[in-house]
């Protein structure tokens, strides 16, 4: 059977000796319909069809198959979300049992409408989609013989000729490629590459200076998706290393028809020790090698090769602005100056930092200077930190006093680290922080140094600081002191980078060259990681590297504007603006963090929160980190701390809940400004991801001012192979590291790390409404072939009073399913195991399992299971519970876990109604439940019970009993279809044990 695109109504038009039908009007026509006379399709299993899209813009479309059923409400049919995230022809086959149910469709002998939706279901109609459709084929089993679509050639690329932006080509031509020519709609060179088995590597030598440019942009258009693999390496031969020395990536035929190809340079991999981008030799194209065999089918035409521009003008100095004077790093004399009047001025905000910053000095100046000390034999970091704390609280009271014995107490901490043999470069955060130590002493205090002391302290920066970086900026040092260069999201690029710029900014006077090319270096590697909080201010690496990378990322930012008058447009980067909303909403109402992944609980304090909040106008941030997270007693208050204003703003925050994309991270809570309120972290996101754990579906609750639900955090950093994050690592035997030590699910588990490596689990679902906020994440991908569909959703419903953790999993063959829950509350299980409560500081929560009704709690120790790894030296987890449940012979799950809060004196005896995950999705802005009543008991006034007491018992909420029955121990005190209105109690007459 055959459907054709006409009875959808589109237009049609043929293409080779096929009819199809074109769809590029999606605002305008949002929803294709084909109603169907004849509606049985249950002779068929299988429906096929090919789709072409001219631009992979991430749309999203629902096909839905719709067989209503007068006996329920709302509709019933089978459906599929579709993501546009290719260009050119992507082809779909789709067995009918494939398709996910929703309500109760009456079958496939009764489908009445077939619907194509790009609204609704969360979908939202995109301008700029254009696909062609084929004709729908259901058949019985294979389809190979089904109508296609025929992309020939002449179809027009996705770009009709080099970007704008290009700064270098490198002409295709020159690869030794035979050029094709009359391709429609594409100014520009285009060759063909055909033959790979016989010409499997294909090479470029002597191309141009690739210094200036961060990135490749290419088309490259596939006859077939054959997954064939391809290797694009940029050679530059080292002569002191033996092979080749490149970066490069590995690219996969995957797609027909056109592709857009864009690589960043921080992407690529480093291949032993190249010289650097500007002495490349060779690019090439390899078919083979990396275990890669060509393939005779592969038939490729492929662009020239386009290099964009880095982003900003490099024909101009980035010195030529430098401000003369010193100080100039964060701040300037003026800056000083206005502290000092705040002071004298008696302002009490200012006099209370002053003091503060007194004592510490008084600390500072009792202790001897710092030493060269690697307690655990890697990191020399403690004393690098120490310096800089002490010298800029040293320089800073300096400024405020102009006592010279400050000077000299910083002279003997420089004077000692500057004599260090190194700054232990193999691990160049420590660099970088002792870098930006000496760049703080050399300019705040450059007046008061002796032209000995200057020459000494640059020496050692120069020396022991940024000729290491240089050289990893060259490519020329050791791969394991450069490789924060090139990464991508990660605290060490934007620490290395910011430590080692304020370095250059410091003494860019007396070293021109060489701190021009530092700062050119580092502004072209930070913008590989600060793209990083994009696109709404979230960090993947979690809250306490969020801070990390923040403190050092503003402390750049804000130099370079004092010091040169700009950020080169840094500071703008999408998602900065947004960044102090991620430990806003990811701290709970017990200021404890949402700790995923190696991050403590600790609130975020930082003064670098006051910079956010001038920088991008965001009141709030300051007012929270005055009156919520608590101002730290730092230095650096005194910047930007004395020009915010203590009125409350017009809105503290802006929403109750939020997904922060990209890091697929979702903060849900009740209330703000409520300590009792409840708050849900709930996670999705990537394995490992940078300081990751496999923790994809892991949550936190907190409620009643209390932490239930725990993340265990990192565990000791000096454990062996504790950073080895491969598929085999070390680090997935440490329990706190593995899915079993996460509140989450562990499925089929044989001793492995219990979820895949890598993984990414989407949040397909995210609605904050009144009364309720909801969460979905796709966890398919971190359990596969375990399963065929494993999806987690949260619910705070009931208006937002309790929180509903759902889990729904479809295997083919029966699975073994652990669903886990970490805890420090002491846990009473109930006889039948189908509940629990959970006591702490005098707060309970109530544990239930809703559904399935086979499930039960029991309540293990917070350690690996029998089967799980248990290395000698990690962390006991002492004082911790795991509340667990144990399914055996799974091929379909849905498993509920109720957790109510029980205020005091009241018990919430109804369980709510069980939807489908598929059911929360479908209204983002009506509540799913309604609230559920309470029972309440009403006891005297003092509420010890002794003697002839009255006790009254009420119903919160419009439910009605239809029997009640009041016990007490044993006793039957009162039966009736209704609540009494009063019970009077003989208290004496029952033991203590029985007593309210």
């Amino acid at each position: 059977m055959e459907i054709s695109p006409e009875a959808f109504g589109l237009p049609l038009r043929t293409d080779g000796d096929t009819v199809v039908g074109v769809w590029d009007n999606h605002i305008e026509k949002p929803v294709l319909d084909c109603y169907l006379s004849d509606g049985d399709l249950s002779m068929y299993d299988t429906v096929a069809f090919d789709i072409f899209s001219a631009k992979a813009n991430g749309a999203r479309m629902t096909l839905v198959f719709y067989s209503n059923n007068p006996a329920t409400d709302g509709s019933d049919y089978y459906y599929l979300h579709i993501t546009v995230d290719w260009t050119g022809l992507k082809r779909f086959e789709l067995r009918t049992d494939q398709l996910r149910a929703s309500r109760s469709p009456l079958g496939w002998d009764r489908i009445d409408l077939i619907r194509i939706s790009a609204s609704g279901w969360q979908n939202t109609p995109l301008a700029d989609t254009s696909l062609t459709l084929s004709p729908f084929r259901f058949s019985k089993g294979s389809t190979d013989d089904r109508a296609s679509l025929t992309v020939t050639v002449s179809t027009p690329p996705p770009l009709t000729g080099p970007p704008e932006d290009t700064r270098v080509t490198v002409p295709i031509t020159s690869f030794g490629l035979p050029s094709v020519s009359g391709i429609e709609g594409f100014e520009g060179g285009i060759a063909r590459w055909g033959d790979h088995p016989v010409h499997d590597v294909i090479s470029c030598t002597s191309p141009p200076d690739l210094s200036r440019v961060n990135r490749v942009t290419f088309l490259v258009h596939s006859a077939k998706a054959n997954n064939a693999q391809l290797t694009l390496q940029f050679r530059s031969e080292n002569k002191e290393t033996e092979g080749t020395d490149s970066y490069l990536t590995h690219l996969f035929v995957d797609w027909e028809g056109w592709k857009v190809i864009t690589i960043d340079f921080a992407d690529l991999r480093v291949g032993r020790s190249p010289l650097g981008w500007d002495k490349i030799d060779t690019i090439q194209f390899h078919a083979s090698g990396w275990n890669a065999t060509p393939k005779a089918d592969t038939d490729l035409l492929i662009s020239d090769l386009y290099f964009p521009q880095s982003g900003f003008d490099e024909s101009t100095p980035m010195l030529s602005t430098l401000r003369a004077e010193h100080p100039r790093l964060l701040i300037t004399s003026e800056g000083f100056a206005r502290i000092r009047e705040r002071i004298a001025a008696g302002d009490p905000q200012t006099l209370q930092w002053y003091a503060s910053l007194q004592s510490t000095v008084r600390g500072i100046m009792a202790a001897g200077p710092s030493q060269y000390e690697m307690s655990d034999g890697l990191r020399l970091l403690a004393t690098s930190v120490q310096v800089l704390d002490r010298v800029e609280a040293l320089a800073m009271l300096y400024q405020l006093e102009g006592d010279m014995r400050y000077v000299e107490r910083a002279w003997q901490e420089l004077e000692a680290a500057g004599s260090f043999p190194d700054w232990n470069p193999r691990h160049f955060l420590d660099t970088a922080e002792m870098s930006r130590a000496f760049a703080i002493a050399y300019d705040w205090l450059y007046d008061a140094w002796t032209p000995e002391q200057r020459r000494f302290i640059r020496e050692a920066l120069v020396r022991l600081g940024l000729t290491p970086a240089l050289q990893s900026y060259r490519r020329t040092a050791p791969s394991e002191w450069s490789g924060w260069v090139n990464r991508r999201k990660s605290n060490w690029n934007l620490v290395c980078n910011a430590g080692i710029g304020m370095g250059a900014l410091a003494i860019a006077e007396e070293y021109p060259e060489l701190a021009e090319e530092i700062l050119r270096s580092s502004v072209r590697s930070i913008k590989n990681s600060i793209v990083g909080f994009a696109p709404d201010g979230g960090w993947e690496e979690g809250l306490g590297y969020w801070s990390y990378s923040i403190d050092y990322l503003v402390g750049y930012l804000g130099s370079l504007e004092t010091a040169l008058g700009t950020d080169f447009g840094l500071g703008d980067t999408p998602g900065l603006a947004e960044a102090g909303d991620f430990p806003i909403y990811l701290t709970g109402p017990t200021k404890e963090a949402f700790n995923f992944g190696d991050n403590g609980k600790g609130i975020f304090r930082r003064p670098e929160f006051f910079w956010l909040a001038q920088r991008y106008d965001k009141p709030e941030y300051d007012w929270w980190l005055r009156h919520v997270a608590g101002v730290s007693s730092h230095p650096r208050n005194f910047l930007w701390g004395l020009s915010g204003s203590d009125q409350r703003p017009d809105h503290e925050y802006p929403a109750p809940d939020r997904y922060f994309r990209d890091a697929e991270v979702v903060s849900l809570r009740s209330a703000w400004n409520d300590e009792r309120a409840c708050f849900v972290g709930f996670k999705g996101g990537a394995n490992p991801g940078g300081h990751g754990d496999l923790d994809l579906g892991s949550f936190v609750f907190d409620a009643l001012g209390v932490r239930w639900v725990e993340e265990l955090g990192k565990d000791d950093y000096n454990l062996d192979g504790y950073f080895a994050y491969g598929p085999g690592g070390k680090r997935w035997d440490y329990y706190r590291k593995r899915a079993e030590g996460q509140n989450t699910l562990l499925i089929n588990h044989d001793g492995g790390p219990g979820q895949n490596n890598p993984a990414f689990a989407p949040i397909v679902f995210f609605a904050s409404k009144e009364g309720e906020a909801l969460a979905i994440a796709h966890l398919t991908s971190a359990y596969t072939p375990h399963v065929t569909d494993a999806r987690r959703g949260v619910a705070l419903f009931d208006n937002r009073r309790q929180l509903l953790i759902q889990d729904e999993v479809t295997s083919q063959n029966p699975a073994d399913i652990w669903w886990f829950m970490h805890t420090r509350a002491a846990v009473e299980l109930s006889e039948d195991g189908r509940s629990a409560i959970l006591s702490r500081n005098n707060k309970k929560v109530l544990a239930r399992v809703p559904s399935p009704p086979e499930a039960s709690f029991q309540l293990l120790p917070a350690r690996p299971l029998e089967a799980s790894p248990d290395p000698i030296g990690q962390d006991l987890n002492s004082g911790l519970h795991k509340l667990a449940i144990h399914l055996t012979g799974v091929t379909e799950l849905r498993l509920v876990v109720q957790l109510t809060p029980l205020e005091d004196y009241e018990y919430a005896p109804l369980t709510p109604t069980v939807y489908s995950l598929d059911e929360w999705q479908q209204d983002v802005q009506t509540p799913l439940w309604a609230a559920l009543p309470r029972l309440r008991l009403r006891l005297p006034v003092g509420a010890r019970l002794s003697g002839i007491a009255g006790i009254g018992l009420e119903l919160a909420g419009t439910a009605r009993f239809s029997d009640v029955t009041v016990k007490m121990g044993e006793d039957i005190l009162y039966q009736a279809k209704d609540l009494p209105s009063e019970l009077i109690i003989d208290t004496y007459n029952y033991s203590d044990a029985d007593r309210v």
